[in-house]
């Protein structure tokens, strides 16, 4: 069975220049990280800050440690009030470890 970080390693990355889109996996991987922190987020909404998504900074903290756990990817201090959902997810997929899942 394929885990979900190998999925994700996978499918890499497809940010694609200021406009992220992310590939499903992605979305259903950063969807649920936001969703453990109780910031609902539709794949509609991944172009928008997490500022303007209202997710602060403690939420940002646990969704570093939440994929650092899980994926092996190591993200504290790269998210900021100014990143989107579609770039977490195109780091995540370009960063995450197959190893984890």
């Amino acid at each position: 069975m394929e885990t979900v970080a190998r999925r994700v390693r996978r499918a890499g990355p497809s940010a694609e220049g200021g406009k992220g889109q992310v590939d499903a996996m992605n979305v259903e991987i950063v969807t649920q990280l936001m969703a453990a922190v109780g910031a609902d987020v539709t794949p509609e909404e991944f172009d928008q800050t997490f500022e303007s998504l209202n997710v602060d900074s403690l939420a940002l903290a646990e969704i570093s440690a939440r994929a650092e756990e899980r994926y092996g990817v190591v993200i504290e201090g790269k998210l900021t009030a100014e990143t989107t959902p579609a770039q977490l997810g195109a780091f995540l997929g370009e960063h995450a470890s197959v190893t984890k899942g």
